[in-house]
């Protein structure tokens, strides 16, 4: 049995990449650009994973999580997003996401993470599942802001949506620095 990757993201050109590769991975991907075509295709048919962006148009991909999780809890989901902040990732570990990818990312990345999905299918979540807290996900946002702007303090503060004072903050927190 093929498995069926939704690809729901607004970049017409980061959805035609990751059509490609989710094919050359063996799945059978459908790529959509918003929550509402999304839903359509869930509803014709189920897919298996989701790669979810959280910035879309119209209807924002952290409440189309929440209609994937009551009406189709079976699909794993991968949130795929440039922007990270504590409430996405406290709604991401509520709903048992699969994995959490920040922007930019490699193929690799999408690989383990669409790995790891795939691992959870058929499987009742359970406390064992290897599940990142909110510290290790705002870690990771942090780290990826950083290297995305070479260091530069203030563009990664600007870029995640916090003070420079906050990001400090958090860098000595997580012994970053």
């Amino acid at each position: 049995m093929t498995r069926r990757v939704l690809i729901v993201d607004d970049e017409p050109r980061l959805r035609a990449l990751l059509s490609r590769s989710v094919t050359r991975m063996g799945f059978e991907p459908e790529a959509v650009g918003s929550a509402e075509e999304a839903r359509d295709s869930m509803r014709r048919e189920a897919a298996h994973i989701v790669l979810l962006d959280l910035r879309l148009p119209g209807t924002q991909g952290g409440d189309f999580l929440d209609e994937l999780g009551a009406n189709w809890p079976q699909a794993q989901v991968v949130i795929v997003t440039g922007f990270g902040d504590l409430q996405v990732a406290q709604k991401a570990i509520r709903h048992q996401v699969a994995d959490f990818v920040t922007k930019p990312f490699t193929l690799d990345d999408i690989s383990r993470a669409i790995g790891r999905a795939t691992a959870r299918l058929g499987q009742a979540p359970s406390n064992a599942d290897q599940h990142r807290s909110i510290a290790n996900l705002e870690r990771e946002a942090i780290e990826n802001a950083l290297v995305r702007h070479a260091g530069n303090r203030t563009a990664a503060a600007q870029d995640l949506g916090i003070t420079r004072r906050t990001l400090y903050s958090k860098i000595k927190q997580y012994d970053l620095g």
